[in-house]
């Protein structure tokens, strides 16, 4: 169910936006939801390497400049880690 004009709703598309974020450790979102509104999040995982949450920044998109999508990203990512390695997750 598209929730606005820019979710994705490809099964191609959305293969291709899960493996940047496999490879980036975090994924972005623009307008995807809620027109306007942009988030940068990475997954957490348990001691067996399941996922089991995620962190997330989000904002206004005018906002997430490029740049700003890498600041975010390394961000979420580090505090992914932590919290996963508190959860028993050995990478």
């Amino acid at each position: 169910i598209p929730y606005s004009p820019r979710t994705i709703v490809k099964r191609d598309e959305l293969w291709e936006t899960i493996k940047e974020a496999r490879k980036n450790g975090y994924t972005v979102s623009k307008s995807e939801l809620e027109a306007h509104t942009a988030s940068v999040a990475s997954p957490i995982f348990d001691y067996a390497g399941k996922v089991i949450g995620s962190i997330s920044i989000a904002g206004i998109e005018n906002d997430f400049s490029k740049e700003k999508v890498i600041e975010f990203g390394a961000a979420v990512k580090k505090a992914a880690n932590i919290i996963s390695k508190e959860m028993g997750y050995i990478a």
